[in-house]
């Protein structure tokens, strides 16, 4: 897969808008890094695609449009906010050693029913890092993330609700290492 399509465009746009903190739509279509990132499809102008995701992003309620004097601005709201640190958080948890240290980490949490939205994000961006259910509300995983899910759990406002523990063995051991392909 080419590098520019295996990026996460949205997030980029996002990230971009961000630091900007208001940005025009002219801004957008004339950034040569944005232009760049959404060119590799010949049928369709690099222009079409960004136009099609700045609207995708407002749709979903990432990005607020603003018009002024017929030009349209563009800002990230907290839904998109929370969205680009989840994502970053979810990166960086993904840039594990190649090598595996032998070591068990394991995502503990005791989140109430009424964190009910919040527990169930914590269990999406758990399953998209490549954790595995070991038991009810313990998850494992070979490496050691523990940064990136306390920055997910504290933007979710769990963090004081979610514990790590890591463990030098593990109960049919060659087992979870043939689901993890270690």
């Amino acid at each position: 897969m080419n590098t520019k399509q295996s990026q996460n465009k949205s997030r980029v746009l996002l990230s971009k808008i961000s630091g900007r903190g208001l940005t025009t739509e002219a801004h957008i279509l004339n950034d040569p890094g944005l232009l760049e990132l959404f060119s590799w499809e010949v049928q369709r102008s690099a222009r079409a695609r960004l136009k099609d995701t700045l609207n995708l992003l407002v749709k979903q309620g990432d990005l607020s449009l603003g018009l002024i004097d017929y030009e349209k601005l563009y800002k990230i709201t907290p839904a998109g906010h929370t969205k680009l640190i989840l994502t970053q958080a979810r990166q960086a948890a993904l840039l594990h050693p190649t090598s595996w240290n032998q070591r068990w980490h394991f995502v503990s949490y005791q989140i109430p029913e009424a964190k009910k939205v919040a527990r169930n994000q914590l269990l999406i961006e758990l399953k998209r890092i490549g954790f595995k259910r070991y038991a009810p509300a313990l998850w494992l995983y070979p490496y050691d993330v523990s940064k990136p899910i306390r920055q997910i759990a504290q933007h979710l406002g769990v963090n004081e609700m979610v514990d790590f523990m890591r463990a030098d063995a593990i109960s049919q051991d060659s087992l979870w290492r043939k689901k993890f392909k270690l």
